[in-house]
């Protein structure tokens, strides 16, 4: 999740209408690649269902870019079918990829990545084609736009990169390319939530390391802190968000909505990032249910939100963390928390832990590193243990 700042709104303001290309209107709500073909689910995860080049202009340099609608598995399992962009850039200097998962914060389709980089830039993006390198930019959230949901976040962002190592002719990556993985935020859900699962949902899958910033880990904790401040309108979202990967979770919600906030609660999935947290800022999101906060206390609020809880397994691959003390969007507390429990099972983990940055400053101080470590991933650079590093994120 991000904050609204105008260095967060260029990373992930979105688009609210339609591109339109020589006469054609490409979103995703009826744009035909989108749609899930006929018989799709007997193919394995990460097979490539359509492939074509991205009809209209991304908001990057770059040579070519392509979008793949490839198959994927849900929250509960289930076959499913979402789309990625592999972005060439204009200099390739090595077969390496790395996948960026951009703070979506939404739970409206139009928001998705594929769709959204044709009117805003993203920094990350270009910071790594300038390298030369191949970028992944997923739609990790799927077609209903499931925010917050980190299990089917990281399901298809490992499947987004299985498909886009299949695209050998096209852009030059192929199985034995080098990977990594970058999320900050909103992104970093996907992100953190692929390193987690690589081992048991996509074992076949090499990884060279992640990097994560801001890491979102804990949804209870979110909600917590969240709720009723300056940054309330992410709740909206992820209640829809997790409504739709979770059906009985989200016929809870219809339940105990209290019917003066029904048209609330359904103008979510018609908004982006920046309008939802203008719309819902200092909103206790929490009074619009019958029974308040114990809305959480349900039980199948309870199994969706411990669902939501990274920790489960742990990471195999190395990873980069960094955390500023004064995040107001994430708990430090809850980052300490994972990266210990990781840590402590054997986890290879660099934690830079700033003591003077909130969320925005961390993501703007910790750009370079991010960088820096990745472009140092991709040469197998070795991380042997975990190393907790308090102070200043160090400028690159």
């Amino acid at each position: 999740m991000a904050k609204i700042s105008k260095k967060i709104a260029t990373l992930a303001a979105l688009a609210a209408s339609a591109a339109c290309v020589t006469g054609q209107t490409y979103s995703p709500e009826t744009d035909p690649f989108f749609q899930s073909p006929s018989g799709f689910e007997v193919y394995a995860p990460g097979s490539i269902l359509r492939q074509r080049e991205v009809p209209y202009s991304l908001n990057v340099t770059y040579s070519k870019a392509y979008q793949l609608l490839y198959r994927t598995n849900n929250a509960l399992g289930g076959a499913d079918v979402s789309v990625t962009t592999v972005i060439v850039p204009k200099n390739v200097t090595s077969n390496a990829l790395v996948s960026i998962q951009q703070p979506e914060d939404a739970s409206y389709i139009r928001c998705a990545p594929s769709y959204t980089l044709h009117e805003t830039t993203d920094t990350m993006v270009q910071a790594i084609l300038d390298l030369g390198i191949v970028v992944n930019y997923p739609d990790y959230e799927g077609q209903d736009s499931a925010f917050t949901a980190g299990i089917q976040s990281g399901q298809m962002t490992l499947d987004s990169i299985k498909a886009a190592l299949q695209t050998t002719n096209a852009t030059g990556v192929n199985r034995q390319s080098p990977v990594v993985m970058w999320g900050y935020s909103g992104g970093s859900i996907a992100t953190g939530w692929a390193a987690e699962l690589r081992s048991v949902y996509a074992p076949d899958l090499e990884l060279a390391g992640a990097a994560v910033g801001g890491l979102v880990n804990n949804m209870t904790a979110e909600i917590t802190t969240l709720n009723g401040g300056p940054n309330s309108g992410f709740l909206p979202a992820s209640l829809s968000g997790l409504s739709k990967a979770y059906p009985q979770f989200g016929q809870a919600v219809q339940s105990y909505l209290l019917p003066q906030y029904t048209e609330q609660m359904a103008a979510v999935d018609s908004m982006c990032v920046a309008e939802d947290l203008q719309r819902y800022q200092n909103t206790d999101v929490l009074t619009w249910f019958s029974i308040g906060k114990d809305f959480l206390n349900l039980p199948v609020a309870q199994q969706v939100m411990s669902r939501n809880i990274m920790g489960e397994y742990t990471p195999d691959i190395p990873m980069l963390v960094y955390e500023g003390a004064r995040d107001e969007i994430v708990p430090v507390e809850t980052v300490d928390n994972i990266v210990s429990t990781f840590c402590n099972d054997g986890a290879k983990i660099t934690y830079y832990r700033d003591p003077d940055t909130n969320h925005t400053e961390t993501a703007v101080k910790g750009f370079g590193l991010a960088v820096k470590w990745l472009g140092q991933a991709l040469q197998g650079a070795p991380v042997t243990n975990c190393t907790t590093i308090q102070g200043p994120l160090p400028t690159q």
